[in-house]
Formats: structure tokens, C-alpha cells, sequence
């Protein structure tokens, strides 16, 4: 009997032995699992970490080129209006390239007199046209300018930086 006793019980301390190693395996896996999951998600942090700081990188040149886009157009308009008020005052003039034909004497032969040529002048509203299309082509130009711009430094950054 004390034989089967100490059989019975080296059974029961194999099978106990043999339970934990079993579980140590087991818990040996989920651990290498968590930590294999665990570094993934650090890397994935990481990564967006990097991506994050670029996203933000590119708002800050955005926000630089479009501060000095938006700068240069109100200078220019500035200027353009400093020039409107300027030739309304009189400080300035607009001058036109242009050839007044003699006028028509209806049969008159006499010769024309210094009395008979004006100069020419630009009408009221030529004038509020012309600085119309000014600002229009200085607006248009910095909006230009400002677009190629953001495709150099933005767009095409971008697209070699993700290569």
C-alpha cells in the first residue's frame, strides 16, 4: 500500500508539474502577444506622432505664405488708391499716347490753328476703369503668385516627402 501511495502521489505532483508548465507556456504567449500588440501601437503612435507634426508644419507655411500674400495685395492696393487720390488731386496726371485727328472744318480750308488741337484726356470714366483694372490685375497677380507658391512649398513638398 505505502508503494501506490507514492506512486499515486508522483502521479498527482506530475500532473501538477505538467498543469504549470502548460500555463506557464500559455501566459508565456499572451505575454509575447501583448508585447508584440504593444509595440505595434507604439510604432502606429509614432507614426501619427510624425505625420501630426508635418500636418502642422504645413499649416504653419500656409498661414506664413498667406500672411505675406495677403500683405504684398493690400500694399498694392494702398498704392493703387494712394495713385487714384493723387490724380484727383491734381499731384499726379495720367498721360495717354494718343493722336488727335484734326478736326473736320467742314469745307473750311484754313489751315488749323494751335486754337483747334486739345490734348487728349481720359473721361471720368475712363479713369475709374483704369484703376478698376489696375487693382484688378494686382489682386489677380498676388492671388497668382500666392497659389504658386503654395503649390511649391506645399503641394509639391508634400508629394516628395511622402515618397
Amino acid at each position: 500500500m505505502p508503494h501506490r501511495l507514492t506512486l499515486f502521489t508522483g502521479f498527482l505532483l506530475l500532473l501538477t508539474l505538467g498543469g504549470s508548465i502548460l500555463r506557464t507556456i500559455h501566459y508565456q504567449h499572451l505575454a509575447t502577444d501583448w508585447k508584440n500588440t504593444a509595440q505595434q501601437n507604439q510604432q502606429a503612435l509614432m507614426e501619427a506622432n510624425t505625420a501630426l507634426y508635418q500636418q502642422q508644419h504645413q499649416q504653419r507655411q500656409i498661414a506664413a505664405l498667406d500672411k505675406q500674400h495677403t500683405e504684398e495685395l493690400a500694399y498694392a492696393k494702398i498704392t493703387i488708391e494712394d495713385l487714384r487720390h493723387a490724380v484727383a488731386a491734381g499731384s499726379k496726371r495720367l498721360q495717354v499716347d494718343a493722336h488727335c485727328p484734326a478736326p473736320d472744318r467742314n469745307g473750311d480750308t484754313s489751315s488749323p490753328s494751335m486754337v483747334d488741337v486739345a490734348s487728349p484726356r481720359l473721361t471720368d470714366a475712363a479713369k475709374r476703369h483704369y484703376f478698376a483694372l489696375r487693382q484688378r490685375i494686382a489682386t489677380t497677380d498676388k492671388q497668382i503668385a500666392g497659389l504658386q507658391d503654395y503649390i511649391k512649398w506645399v503641394c509639391l513638398k508634400s508629394a516628395i516627402t511622402t515618397k
